[in-house]
């Protein structure tokens, strides 16, 4: 991926789990082609990612309660689209994600749609997907994230809410 930013995008820990849970949400696996403007879809907002801060649709969203990662130098945004070739709730797409301004780092942390959650994900499970993906180390390249057929673990959900 290019582009003039001196940011950099590192996918928190459970993104590409999220990328398979929403496939399998909007698409199932027969709709080879859905899956495949879903991909591209999401590389394009990645790549939108390096115009950092003028991204369209994107806005700033309030951490859960009690939330470490405030602290920590990050923010929380939240980018809206639309999923390709599927109606209604599973057509608004979300994509959440962290900013560190010190460290010009984006991390995206989870990707769904307004039928998986109707808000955005349940503060409890936001928080520990913000608490390790703050603390987590650079793992997967971007571009291999499109790629990705299968969860890296069998936890393909959002963690549940405590």
């Amino acid at each position: 991926m290019g582009g003039s930013s001196d940011f950099h995008i590192d996918p928190g820990p459970s993104f590409a789990d999220s990328i398979v849970a929403l496939r399998k949400a909007a698409y199932g696996r027969h709709d080879k082609k859905g899956i495949e403007q879903l991909d591209a879809a999401i590389e394009a907002m990645l790549e939108s990612l390096f115009n950092w801060p003028h991204v369209a649709g994107l806005r700033e969203e309030s951490f859960p309660p009690k939330t470490a990662a405030k602290v920590d130098g990050w923010t929380l945004h939240k980018l809206e689209f639309s999923c390709p070739r599927v109606n209604g709730a599973q057509r608004q797409g979300r994509l959440m994600i962290l900013v560190n301004l010190n460290e010009r780092l984006i991390r995206p942390i989870y990707i769904y749609t307004h039928a998986q959650f109707p808000g955005r994900v349940p503060d409890g499970s936001l928080k520990d997907l913000i608490h390790a993906a703050a603390r987590s180390s650079p793992k997967i390249p971007i571009a291999e994230l499109a790629a990705t057929s299968e969860p890296a673990s069998s936890a393909a959900k959002v963690p549940d809410d405590k």
